[in-house]
């Protein structure tokens, strides 16, 4: 094979793997940052509330559609959506609160995610005694 076509050959391949890595995904957006936070207890109007935040940052100027869950953890099982919202936004917070049912320990976590993009999720975190 001769140099220049060993060149050109590199040159396409090169070009290949830029193109690839332009359209990976979380490469166009790796500034937009999203966020769940850990869920917390709250006590509203009497009753105990648990609470999820998820944030999209101040860097994400696009409007999508955000979603932010709160779960129940299930060990050897699916994990039980306890609450939902979502909300087309660009950055913001949105809240989801799920008025707290039931006896025994609960684990809960928070996810939060932008619509067909990555899930993400707080740590898990246990509420003793719902009832």
């Amino acid at each position: 094979m001769s140099k220049q076509g060993l060149a050109s050959r590199l040159a396409w391949i090169g070009g290949g793997l830029a193109l690839l890595f332009a359209f990976a995904p979380g490469s166009a957006w790796a500034n937009c940052t999203v966020t769940a936070e850990d869920p917390a207890a709250h006590r509203i109007a009497g009753q105990r509330t648990i609470g999820g935040v998820g944030k999209r940052g101040t860097d994400c100027k696009e409007k999508k559609i955000f979603f932010v869950r709160l779960r129940e953890h299930k060990t050897l099982w699916f994990d039980k959506t306890l609450a939902e919202v979502r909300f087309t936004l660009s950055n913001a917070k949105l809240s989801v609160r799920y008025p707290c049912r039931g006896a025994g320990t609960k684990t809960i976590f928070t996810e939060a995610w932008v619509q067909g993009d990555t899930k993400y999720k707080s740590r898990y975190k246990e509420f003793e005694a719902c009832g």
